[in-house]
């Protein structure tokens, strides 16, 4: 008992006690269960095993105090450094979901690759300022525009996180994704693009070691497919983006985004005709889209409409289309407590053999002939920046959804099997192939002449979904990069 009343040794209980506190608050549980108390805990806790420890250390541990203050001081400088002021406009999509746009000027830095994020925190009182100046707890959000956009918009699912129009927020970066088959052109390589193609200087071109990439992203994780698919489209890289979400609302989140043709979204939760209006819009219209450049490339925009009709759902999508006609379809049989709780299932057969089946039980027919005005939420957004716009709107304005035509509308959840994997692997059927002056079946030649290290499957959202992608990619032999939004 003697020695624990020693001053160094009371130190050393206290660096034990804040390295347990440490440890248990990072258990997924607790850390899930409070994520600010989690947050706190850490960075406090942090601070005082650097002190206790120098305090407990015989002998003294000087020098490495020394550098540990210096990087957790940089860490504030930095943060400081890349924190400022703005006001945000609020655009509400759906009853959960909203759109959160600021100039880009607002942010100290831009990104450079996207599906980068910025951190974001309410302006407090001058003391709770200070605190929140040492205490870097704030809420990460992804980019869904490009980095050259004169707007950052992100996209939030309503939580308990207030965003309000006009009131002012510390934003904090932003932060650059790592993409492991994409990054910024070198100085190399844009002086020896040629004088006569400024195209291949843009602010948008990459240099990409890629040839297909197939995105799979869930709620919110729209937030980080959106900008990637625009940027490989205009890189003349084939890409095919697969939304799943609970709310065939959110779907009004397109018409705010430009060069987004052909997205495939995945609706798993109950649709009532009596809620929606659906109107497809001309892809003409799109007057702002950011287009591909043509390499003699992999895509053939005919072929990707026939490519994307993979599963029974699909087909009869399609031949309601055909006719614009009532369709009834199914919704997944799953029911979800939270909207983010979405989901994909993947074939037995990991692509190798052909399943398409899906779980689905009886769901309402919806009217897709009903065309609709220009709604409040369109007015909305082409308000002036910072104009007071309501954060809760009727939700009969909800109702009304537009959407460009070449958007696939699906029900249930996606099904990864062999037709996503022939799509990968660019062996779709499409007939014969001439090969050394012979007429060979595609698909005797497909597999062997792709260069799987250049095929990637990305995906984003809840842990459920970028876990079963990860697991059908890695199953296929294909490269894959994951984005889990959770705690």
């Amino acid at each position: 008992m003697f020695k624990i009343k020693k001053v160094t040794n009371i130190w050393g209980i206290v660096a034990m006690v804040a390295f347990a506190l440490i440890a248990i608050t990072s258990l997924p549980k607790v850390r899930r269960l409070n994520f600010n108390v989690f947050y706190l805990m850490h960075y406090i806790m942090t601070w005082t095993c650097v002190i206790s420890v120098h305090f407990h250390a015989v002998p003294g541990i000087g020098l490495y105090t020394i550098l540990n203050v210096i990087i957790l001081l940089v860490q504030i400088i930095y943060r400081v450094k890349n924190t400022r002021k703005t006001k945000v406009t609020v655009v509400p999509i759906s009853p959960t979901l909203s759109l959160v746009e600021f100039p880009l000027s607002s942010i100290s830095q831009k990104n450079v690759i996207p599906g980068g994020h910025v951190r974001i925190n309410n302006k407090q009182g001058v003391l709770k300022d200070w605190f929140y100046t040492l205490v870097p707890l704030a809420h990460p959000y992804t980019i869904a525009s490009l980095p050259n956009d004169p707007t950052v918009k992100l996209i939030i699912r309503k939580g308990k996180f207030p965003l309000k129009t006009n009131k002012d927020y510390y934003i904090t970066g932003a932060f650059d994704a790592k993409l492991d088959f994409m990054r910024e052109q070198s100085l190399l390589d844009k002086f020896l693009a040629p004088k006569r193609s400024p195209l291949l200087r843009a602010p948008l071109k990459y240099t990409i070691d890629a040839q297909r990439v197939m995105i799979v992203v869930g709620g919110s994780g729209i937030s980080f497919g959106i900008p990637l698919l625009r940027i490989l489209n205009y890189n003349g890289i084939s890409a095919r983006l697969m939304w799943v979400c609970k709310d065939i609302k959110d779907l009004n989140l397109i018409n705010h985004f430009k060069g987004v043709q052909g997205i495939e979204c995945y609706i798993t939760g109950d649709v009532n005709e009596n809620d929606i209006n659906i109107d497809y819009l001309d892809d003409a219209k799109d007057i702002n889209p950011v287009q591909p450049v043509d390499y003699g490339s992999f895509q053939d925009q005919n072929q990707e409409e026939d490519e994307i009709d993979f599963t029974t759902i699909g087909k009869a999508y399609k031949e309601a289309h055909e006719g614009r006609k009532s369709v009834s379809t199914k919704s997944s049989s799953d029911t979800f407590k939270e909207h983010e709780n979405v989901n994909i299932d993947i074939s037995n057969s990991c692509g190798y053999g052909y399943n398409s089946s899906t779980t689905m039980t009886e769901s309402p027919s919806i009217d897709y002939n009903n065309p609709i005005n220009i709604n409040n939420q369109e007015t909305l957004h082409l308000l002036p920046h910072h104009k007071s716009i309501p954060e809760s709107l009727n939700p009969e304005s909800f109702k009304n959804i537009k959407i460009p035509q070449s958007v696939k509308i699906f029900y249930g959840r996606p099904n990864l099997g062999s037709e996503h994997y022939d799509w990968c692997l660019q062996s779709q059927c499409v007939g014969p192939t001439l090969r050394s002056g012979h007429n060979v079946c595609c698909r005797d030649i497909g597999e062997h002449d792709v260069d799987k290290s250049k095929i990637w499957v990305v995906a984003a959202g809840p842990t459920g979904l970028v876990d079963h992608a990860k697991q059908w990619a890695i199953d296929g032999g294909l490269r894959y990069h994951i984005e889990s939004f959770s705690v």
